[in-house]
């Protein structure tokens, strides 16, 4: 059944369109994914909306800004929005500076000058009365430095996420300077979630619950969000050579099972095209 599937999949029918889109742009880059690759790729639109085997309740589709797999194995590949799969920055196609490597398995900044522009600026492209969140998977944890993230200092507003920040795990809102802190050591394939207007949403690693936010307001930033570093008030700060193989910018957490949902989207994704 599986391999019929895999076929039906390879004649490119009986597949999600926008999958089938973000298939294309992948081809159109340079890459061609193969028949268990689309499969994967359906399977990950289909739980993204509530319709798959893993996710079947929460369609959060609607709600998504950027879903970055780091998915083809080069920057015209791995910089796609997997939900507007085009070249443009107007639909958040990611700029690579400095020195990265990319393969299937994920992008890798070298910690001295290498980070992404998203392309995405909180304050312009997140509605104003949403709990808007962000979430990264990196698949190695060697070094200190920002995972991804954006602050200003002219309204003390930011979002930023580290896995590992000189030994300590957390998100932050610079508006009440609230922490999320994960006192144990970094482990290894960490997801982490932080949300811009925090309602008490709590902060994940592993599917696990960690210190969770305590309730507070934070104003959107005004800087555009970067990968693999800091937005640092305009200029790159903090870089990490990390690697990582998922992102996704969400315009409304709407509750605390939906960072778990994610993780779990990311985890099937990632095992169905073989990384």
């Amino acid at each position: 059944m599986s391999n019929r599937y895999a076929t039906i999949l390879a004649l490119g029918s009986s597949i999600d369109p926008d999958a089938q889109a973000y298939i294309t742009a992948l081809t159109t880059q340079g890459y061609t994914p193969t028949a268990g690759e689309k499969n994967g790729i359906n399977g990950l639109f289909l739980n993204l909306k509530g319709a798959g085997s893993v996710n079947s309740t929460d369609n959060m589709y609607a709600d998504l800004k950027i879903v970055r797999p780091y998915f083809g194995g080069s920057a015209s590949t791995n910089g796609l929005n997997a939900i507007a799969p085009t070249t443009s920055p107007a639909n958040f196609y990611g700029t690579f500076f400095g020195g990265w490597v990319h393969t299937n398995a994920g992008s890798d900044p070298n910690g001295i000058n290498g980070y992404m522009s998203n392309n995405f600026i909180p304050s312009v492209n997140m509605s104003s009365n949403t709990n808007g969140g962000i979430f990264c998977n990196v698949i190695q944890n060697t070094d200190v430095g920002m995972d991804i993230g954006c602050q200003t200092f002219t309204n003390f507003t930011g979002l930023l996420i580290a896995s590992n920040f000189f030994g300590t795990r957390y998100s932050r809102a610079l508006t009440t300077n609230q922490f999320s802190v994960a006192p144990s050591s970094p482990t290894n394939a960490a997801a982490f979630w932080g949300s811009l207007q925090i309602l008490g949403q709590p902060y994940f690693q592993q599917n696990t619950i960690l210190t969770p936010f305590s309730a507070g307001t934070s104003g959107r930033p005004d800087r555009d969000l970067l990968s693999g570093a800091i937005n640092s008030n305009g200029s790159p700060a903090n870089y990490t050579n990390r690697a990582r193989n998922f992102e996704v910018v969400l315009n409304d957490v709407r509750d605390t099972n939906r960072p778990l949902i994610l993780k779990q989207i990311v985890d099937a994704f990632n095992t169905a095209v073989g990384r």
